[in-house]
C-alpha cells in the first residue's frame, strides 16, 4: 500500500500490516536516527551513537551525513580505519562535503599524518572557507611539521572567523613560543584562560614562556595552577622542581622530581635532575641510583654515566667512577665532564700522572672552556699529592678561567682564591673569594663563606 509519511506528506509504498500506523518514510526516518545519533555524540555517548547512525544508513545507505557522523563517533573511538571509510563514504556520495574532509582530516592528525591531513583540511577550506575549525586545524598541522609562518596564518584566520576557539589561541601561542615571539604567545595564553580557565595545559605553556622569561615567581604561580587543576601532572612537577632548583631551594626541587617519577616512572630527565639535586646536597649514594635509572632508560648516555661516575667518586668508590667516566668517553670522545670526573678520581687513588693527561685533553678538545681551565687549575692548586702542587700553573690557569668567562663564574674566581692562597698570598684570595660570594648561588654561599672566613683567619 502507499502511505503518505507524517513528516514530508511524500507517498511511499509500506508493508500491508503498517498501513493503518502513523509512519515514516524511509528518508525522514533516517534523518530521526541521524539526529539521535547526533545528540549522542554531543553527550559523549559514542557507542550508542554508531549505533543509531547504523540504522540511518541501514534506510538509506547514501545517507552522506549519517556516513560522516558515523565517522566522527568511530574516530572519537579510535576506530580510526573504519572512521576513515566512513568519510570516503560521505566525500564519495557529496565530494563537496567539507566537513567530512576535515574530519577525515583529524583523523590523519591523530595518526600524526600530517600532509594527508593538511591535504584534507585545504580541501575542505576550499569548498568552504568558513569553517574556522578547519582553519584551526590546518594551524596545528602545519605546526606539527615546523612550518610555523603558515600555520600563524590559519589560527590568525580561525580567530578572526570565532573569537571562541580555546584551542586556537592555545596553538597560537604554541607557535609564537617556537618563533620567539614571547609576549604574543603570552597573550594567547591569556585569552585561552580567559575563555577555559579549567586548562590545566594552558597555565603550563604560559608558565614555561615566564620560566624562559625569567619571571620565575609568575612561572611558579602557573605550575600550581596547573598542577591543582590536574594533580598527576608529571611535567607539571617537573617544571616546578627545576624552578625551585633554580632558585636554590633544592629540596623542593627533589620533592617536585619525586612527583613527577611517582606519576610517570619512566620520566627519564626527572631522574636525571633530581640525581643533580641530591648530588648537590650530598646525598650521593640516592644520586647514583638515579643516574642509574637514568641509565636503565637511556643506556647511550654520556652524562648519565659522567654524573654516576661523579655521585660514586664522592662516596669514594674511584674503581666504579673510573669506569663509569670511561664509558661516557666510549659514548662520546669529547665529552668535557667526563675527563675532569675522571682526572679527579685518578688523583684521588694518586695516579697523577693520568689526572694530568686528563686535564690536558679537556682543554685541548675545548680550548675556549673555562670549565675545562678552571678545572686544571684546581688540579694544581689542590692536587692530594702537595709535592705535585704549582700555585704559579694553578693561577695562570685560573686567570685564564676568569677570563674566558668574563669574571663571572663564581666557580672560577673560587679557582683563582685557591690558586693565590697556595701561593700564600692571602689578600688576593680574600679579593677574588668576596666577589664568588657576591655571585655564588644560593646553595654555594655557605662554603664560600667558610673559605673565607678562614682565609681571613690565615691573614691576620
Amino acid at each position: 500500500m502507499r502511505r503518505a509519511c507524517t513528516t514530508c506528506s511524500r507517498h511511499f509504498d509500506v508493508a500491508h500490516q503498517d498501513a493503518l500506523a502513523a509512519v515514516q518514510c524511509p528518508a525522514c526516518e533516517a534523518d530521526g536516527y541521524n539526529r539521535r545519533g547526533i545528540y549522542l555524540s554531543k553527550q559523549g555517548d559514542y557507542q550508542r551513537a554508531v549505533a543509531e547512525f547504523d540504522q540511518a544508513l541501514r534506510l538509506v545507505p547514501a545517507h552522506a551525513q549519517a556516513s560522516n557522523n558515523r565517522g566522527y563517533a568511530r574516530a572519537a573511538l579510535r576506530l580510526y580505519d573504519r572512521a576513515v571509510a566512513d568519510f570516503d563514504h560521505a566525500i564519495k556520495l557529496d565530494p563537496r562535503f567539507a566537513a567530512a574532509y576535515n574530519n577525515r582530516g583529524l583523523v590523519h592528525m591523530a595518526r600524526e599524518a600530517y600532509a594527508e591531513a593538511i591535504a584534507d583540511f585545504t580541501a575542505a577550506l576550499d569548498f568552504d572557507p568558513a569553517i574556522a575549525l578547519a582553519w584551526m586545524n590546518r594551524g596545528f598541522a602545519r605546526s606539527a611539521q615546523g612550518l610555523f609562518q603558515e600555520a600563524l596564518a590559519d589560527l590568525d584566520q580561525a580567530i578572526q572567523l570565532s573569537g571562541k576557539l580555546a584551542n586556537a589561541f592555545h596553538n597560537r601561542g604554541f607557535v609564537h613560543t617556537a618563533l620567539g615571539d614571547f609576549d604574543r604567545a603570552l597573550a594567547d595564553y591569556d585569552a585561552e584562560i580567559l575563555l577555559k580557565g579549567d586548562r590545566p595545559y594552558a597555565y603550563y605553556n604560559r608558565g614555561f614562556v615566564y620560566t624562559i622569561l625569567g619571571n620565575f615567581e609568575r612561572a611558579l604561580a602557573d605550575f600550581d595552577c596547573a598542577i591543582r587543576l590536574k594533580p598527576n601532572f608529571a611535567a607539571g612537577h617537573f617544571w616546578r622542581g627545576d624552578l625551585y632548583r633554580a632558585r636554590g631551594e633544592t629540596e623542593h626541587a627533589v620533592t617536585n622530581y619525586s612527583a613527577a617519577l611517582m606519576h610517570n616512572p619512566a620520566f627519564l630527565v626527572a631522574y636525571f635532575h633530581r640525581g643533580d639535586a641530591l648530588h648537590l646536597m650530598g646525598r650521593h649514594a640516592e644520586a647514583a641510583e638515579d643516574f642509574s635509572a637514568t641509565i636503565r632508560l637511556d643506556p647511550k648516555n654520556p652524562a648519565a654515566f659522567s654524573n654516576r661516575g661523579q655521585a660514586r667518586a664522592a662516596q669514594g668508590e674511584f674503581v666504579l667512577a673510573i669506569a663509569d667516566f670511561d664509558e661516557a668517553l666510549r659514548l662520546n670522545p669529547k665529552y668535557l665532564h667526563a675527563y675532569h670526573g675522571r682526572g679527579l678520581a685518578y688523583a684521588a687513588q694518586n695516579d697523577h700522572d693520568r689526572a694530568v693527561i686528563d686535564h690536558i685533553e679537556a682543554i685541548r678538545l675545548c680550548p675556549h672552556s673555562a670549565e675545562a681551565y678552571n678545572n686544571f687549575a684546581r688540579f694544581w692548586a689542590s692536587c692530594p699529592d702537595r709535592g705535585r702542587r704549582d700555585a704559579t700553573m694553578a693561577i695562570e690557569l685560573a686567570q685564564q678561567a676568569c677570563e674566558i668567562s668574563a669574571r663571572q663564574d663564581w666557580s672560577c674566581l673560587t679557582t683563582l682564591a685557591a690558586a693565590h692562597a697556595e701561593n700564600g698570598d692571602f689578600a688576593e684570595a680574600i679579593r677574588w673569594s668576596e666577589r664568588a660570594l657576591e655571585l655564588a648561588p644560593p646553595l654555594q654561599k655557605h662554603a664560600v663563606r667558610e673559605t673565607l672566613q678562614d682565609l681571613r683567619g690565615r691573614l691576620s
